[in-house]
């Protein structure tokens, strides 16, 4: 763990060192260490568990009744004969549970960045445009086959200059027209375009997105984090609203040029050949917006209004669409076709498909459902085996305890309580390590993929439903156990169990 941490690798022969750190499908031994962790935690709790139970007797001893003392008493002064279920149990439980949230959280990762990348359900735009929101930020999508949706031709970027050829018909479709195509309930539309950024006399490089803030958040929404920013989507494009010329700047940018919320500077857009100076204010900083990233060139968000104004003429904008959860592609497709426009391929569906259809991916969370499949039906085999084994060495004690003149009902409380501590004590330390096991070791599991791999930040996701399911798994276990250990003992006959060295 110590060496992960640090940001060092954990190398394997034959594997380049670069790739096992960006992929943690082909290192085996980010997999092997988190293991090795269950492992040793829960060989540590099996020694604690005597020890614990023994305490716990000490402390209850003076209280009326011999079910709970007789059970904490055969725990504590057998540990051995426990020893076996017990970590079996645990360990069962652990790798389920981490193997649970190893899954949940490469898949929402998987679709947080999906949803990242693509900043709405559809991107539509015209043929000709050659500056889009899906390279121009450097975080060029990884798909097998990136071509448009409707069309064929591709996307690529040039240094910022848009075609002199663009068709601008489209321009004069209002948005809302878009909304009556089946499943989007809102559209919004957003101009991309490399641009100079001047402050105190120092010129950079950057992005300009150009919006329209009354429906930006409605169609964004969707693929907002909350934990992107200390503000919801909302209330930072609200900040852009009480002058034409507010504009939002990323972290590195404001950084770099030491501005702060109110200062103000100079955008140099190029359209048609013409190159413009447009002064803007700084109305917010964040260091997330889908789509862009604050490791990459600097960004701004200004109001596509005050920008085609300045530029004196309509401006050439994307129009993104938000669904109502079932996308239909076909008929966003048509709707493209009939206004001169395509659709780019990079939809958040497109991302999350490719992810999942790797095969190393596959292959693992295959390799793991068997191997979580072959260890529970091992569990449930040993402790059945164990529980009759056991109660078939203690009949003599037990037929000895009905002897002396402990009721039926005091030697089923023994045997319940038994089982109650040790199947109860087994799942919950089961639980804890996994939980404790995938937030150390699932921070290393991220798939580190495109230019910017950081973008968004990886979160580990607690498979809390599935963490439900093994606990109930476990209670359905013991009452089964216990049901069993209870129609043994009703019909052992006390004559033959206390004849030593006889069995029943």
């Amino acid at each position: 763990y110590q060496q992960l941490a640090l940001g060092k690798s954990l190398a394997v022969p034959g594997v380049n060192e670069t790739q096992a750190l960006n992929n943690p499908f082909q290192n085996p031994l980010l997999l092997l260490a988190p293991a090795l962790f269950i492992g040793a935690t829960s060989l540590l709790l099996i020694r604690i568990f005597p020890a614990l139970i023994r305490i716990i007797a000490n402390l209850i001893q003076n209280i009326p009744g011999v079910a709970l003392i007789s059970s904490l008493r055969q725990l504590s002064r057998n540990p051995g004969t426990l020893r076996g279920p017990t970590l079996l149990l645990i360990l069962t439980i652990s790798l389920a549970t981490f193997t649970a949230s190893m899954a949940r959280t490469l898949d929402q990762f998987s679709i947080d960045r999906a949803n990242y990348r693509s900043g709405a359900d559809f991107r539509m735009l015209p043929r000709t445009l050659t500056v889009t929101s899906a390279d121009i930020a450097g975080d060029v999508p990884n798909l097998p086959n990136p071509d448009l949706l409707q069309g064929g031709g591709t996307l690529t970027s040039t240094g910022g200059e848009q075609s002199a050829s663009i068709s601008l018909d489209y321009l004069y479709v209002p948005l809302d027209d878009f909304k009556t195509v089946d499943s989007i309930t809102a559209v919004t539309n957003v101009a991309a375009n490399n641009v100079d950024f001047i402050v105190n006399g120092s010129d950079s490089k950057g992005i300009l997105y150009s919006i329209n803030p009354s429906s930006f958040t409605s169609v964004v929404a969707a693929t907002w984090r909350n934990d992107y920013e200390r503000a919801s989507l909302g209330e930072i494009i609200n900040q852009m609203s009480s002058s034409m010329d507010q504009a939002i700047v990323s972290t590195k940018f404001a950084t770099a040029s030491n501005l702060r919320v109110g200062d103000r500077f100079t955008v140099i857009a190029d359209f048609l050949g013409t190159r413009t100076e447009i002064s803007l204010s700084v109305a917010a900083i964040i260091t997330y917006m889908p789509t862009l990233y604050n490791e990459g060139p600097g960004f701004v968000i200004a109001n596509y209004v005050y920008i085609s104004d300045e530029l004196n003429g309509l401006y050439p904008y994307e129009i993104w669409l938000h669904s109502d959860g079932h996308p239909n592609a076909q008929a966003v497709q048509a709707a493209a076709y009939r206004n001169s426009l395509q659709v780019m391929p990079y939809t958040p569906q497109a991302f999350i498909n490719a992810d999942i259809l790797q095969p190393q991916r596959q292959g693992l969370f295959g390799l793991l459902s068997v191997g979580f499949l072959a260890t529970g039906g091992m569990s449930l085999i040993g402790l059945m085996a164990y529980t009759l084994l056991a109660l078939r060495k203690r009949s003599v004690e037990l037929g000895v305890l009905r002897a002396i003149g402990i009721s039926q009902q005091s030697l089923r409380g023994i045997l319940t309580i038994e089982q109650l501590i040790t199947i109860g004590f087994s799942t919950l330390s089961g639980i804890a390590v996994g939980v404790i096991t995938s937030n150390m070791y699932l921070p290393f599991l991220k798939v580190q993929e495109g230019t910017y791999p950081n973008t968004p930040p990886f979160l580990v996701q607690f498979a809390q439903t599935d963490t439900a399911i093994i606990a109930l798994t476990a209670v359905i276990l013991m009452v089964g156990i216990v049901l069993l250990e209870l129609w043994i003992v009703q019909r052992m006959r006390i004559g033959e169990a206390v004849k030593l060295g006889e069995a029943v």
